[in-house]
C-alpha cells in the first residue's frame, strides 16, 4: 500500500522530486548554478519553506526545509547599492545561505539599460565559507518582492530593524 502511495505521488507531482518548487508552494528563487548542471530553488508555503539542491531535472541531493516562524530570513536593510535579502537553512553544522537582490537604479541609463538580478548559495561549515555557488543569469527566477518578508509578516512577526531580528510584539 504504501508503495502505491509513494508510486502515485511521483507520477502525480514529478515536480516535487526537482529542485524546482511543488506544485503546492510558491517561488522565492530558483536557477541553475554556473559552471555546473545542477539547480536550487527556495520555495515557500505560508507556514514552510524549503531548500532544494541538485543535478538538473533529477531528484535533488539536498532538502532543507524550515518552518516559516523560525525561518533564518534578512530583508534589504535600506541602504547599499543592491536591493537584497537571503534566507539562511542549516544541517548538521552546515549552513546554506540564499541571497538574492537586484541592482538599484540610479540613473537614467541604469533605467534605460537594468542591470539583471543575481543569486547566489554560500555554503559554510560554521562562520568558515567552503563555497558560493552563482546562479546563471539567464536561467534566474526571482523577482525582489519581498515575498518571504510579506509571509513572515502574515504570521505576526516584525523585522526589527535596529537589531536584525524577527520579533513577535
Amino acid at each position: 500500500m504504501v508503495r502505491r502511495v509513494v508510486l502515485a505521488l511521483a507520477i502525480c507531482a514529478p515536480q516535487a522530486l526537482w529542485a524546482d518548487c511543488a506544485a503546492t508552494e510558491q517561488r522565492f528563487v530558483s536557477c541553475q548554478i554556473e559552471g555546473r548542471k545542477t539547480e536550487m530553488s527556495v520555495c515557500y508555503t505560508a507556514d514552510m519553506a524549503t531548500y532544494r539542491y541538485g543535478p538538473l531535472g533529477q531528484k535533488p541531493d539536498l532538502v532543507l526545509s524550515s518552518p516559516m516562524l523560525e525561518l533564518a530570513y534578512q530583508p534589504w536593510s535600506g541602504v547599499g547599492r543592491d536591493i537584497w535579502e537571503n534566507v539562511s537553512f542549516t544541517n548538521d553544522g552546515y549552513r546554506y545561505e540564499v541571497g538574492a537582490g537586484t541592482p538599484r537604479l540610479f540613473s537614467e541609463a541604469d533605467a534605460a539599460n537594468p542591470p539583471p538580478p543575481y543569486a547566489s548559495v554560500t555554503v559554510l561549515k560554521g562562520d568558515t565559507i567552503l563555497t558560493t555557488l552563482d546562479c546563471t543569469t539567464e536561467s534566474l527566477n526571482y523577482d525582489n518582492s519581498e515575498v518571504i518578508f510579506a509571509a513572515k509578516e502574515a504570521l505576526g512577526l516584525q523585522w526589527d530593524y535596529e537589531n536584525s531580528v524577527w520579533i513577535k510584539p
